[in-house]
């Protein structure tokens, strides 16, 4: 959008529409497939539910920063921030590249058994979405969102103001605490790396609730962390979101599929939020976004070649990070220049009101 000429303010609000209706094709796409390898959604909606509540708390927190904070500050976090990125979600492609090179050597030296091929297949809607958990994220969605009405029929910094405000916070808390505490007890689902050795003989039941209660800490920080970063950027949360996922070890393909569903929830919100804040140009939004979703579905299908290909879900971390790469060098670029040229106009470069 910088590109295109709009200002940093603008933009933000543009991209927003663009990735939401690129999410809106993507997540339509993923719904009815099942991975081969865990026969199941390719949409994990446990992972949804304990970062979406937070993510979009996240967006209203990047929403508001995007307001006080003035142009040349949000071009420097925005390159800071996508080539840290960049870095690490390419470390993680790396790795796995390697990590699908040696199994294949494996195979071919018959050391190794070839497992399930990395490719989705298309099933029943009613057999590979979960209903009542895609509710329940579209509740949360819909409790943000009216929250978010509300405030803008309010005086701002006025009482009822900063109420709406803060109740979005004990809302999506209690959301991803519970999640979080559910997914802890079921002994099935394991993240990567652990904060607490349940094995251990010194594992007390105290010392087991301090645990969860740590993970907790991080589920509610790296989610609102991915939100503000979307929201005050401009960026889908799946940019950010997805390089947290694969952190915490969860495989590329469920980590794209479900960071895009929880960027689905998020970027709408933010749609909601920059269009009572008048910053969404209809006309504008409405032709990207048409754009974007005739791409988005050409995108998938490219990418599935890809995979069924190469048999690599590592090409689908290399393609994050390509895009993040390109965004930096697009978007930080044309921001710099802007930012130049309205130092030179004597423009105001500090930051904003948001009571004004």
């Amino acid at each position: 959008m910088l590109v295109c000429g709009f200002d940093a303010k603008t933009a933000p609000a543009l991209s927003k529409c663009m990735i939401f209706a690129q999410c809106a094709s993507t997540v339509a796409y993923n719904l009815g497939l099942r991975s081969s390898q865990t026969n199941s959604s390719l949409i994990d909606y446990d992972l949804a539910l304990l970062f979406q509540p937070m993510l979009l708390l996240g967006i209203s927190v990047g929403v508001t920063f995007n307001v006080l904070f003035p142009n040349w500050l949000i071009t420097l976090l925005l390159i800071v921030v996508s080539l840290a990125m960049a870095s690490r979600a390419f470390s993680k492609g790396l790795e796995t590249w390697k990590k699908e090179t040696n199994e294949k050597r494996l195979i071919l030296e018959g050391s190794l058994t070839p497992g399930p091929a990395n490719f989705t297949t298309l099933d029943s809607l009613w057999t590979t979405v979960e209903w009542k958990k895609l509710s329940l994220l579209f509740a949360v969605w819909c409790l943000i969102t009216g929250l978010q009405v509300l405030k803008a029929y309010t005086a701002n910094c006025s009482t009822a103001f900063w109420i709406y405000n803060i109740l979005q916070a004990p809302v999506t808390l209690a959301v991803t605490v519970t999640q979080a505490l559910r997914m802890r007890e079921h002994s099935s689902y394991k993240l990567r790396e652990s904060l607490l050795d349940e094995s251990s003989e010194s594992s007390s039941a105290s010392l087991k609730a301090a645990g969860r209660a740590l993970d907790v800490f991080r589920y509610v920080f790296f989610g609102v962390l991915a939100g503000s970063i979307a929201g005050l950027l401009g960026v889908g949360g799946g940019a950010t979101l997805g390089p947290i996922m694969l952190e915490f070890g969860v495989p590329p393909q469920t980590a794209s599929a479900t960071a895009t569903l929880a960027m689905l929830f998020s970027s709408s919100l933010s749609v909601v939020e920059f269009y009572f804040l008048g910053r969404i140009k209809v006309s504008y939004a409405l032709y990207f976004g048409a754009i974007c979703i005739v791409s988005a579905f050409l995108s998938q299908k490219l990418v599935q070649k890809l995979l069924n290909l190469l048999g690599r879900t590592s090409v689908i971390t290399f393609t994050l990070v390509f895009v993040i790469v390109v965004s930096v060098i697009s978007l930080g670029g044309v921001g710099i220049v802007d930012s130049i040229q309205e130092l030179k106009r004597g423009k105001y470069m500090g930051f904003g009101s948001l009571c004004a």
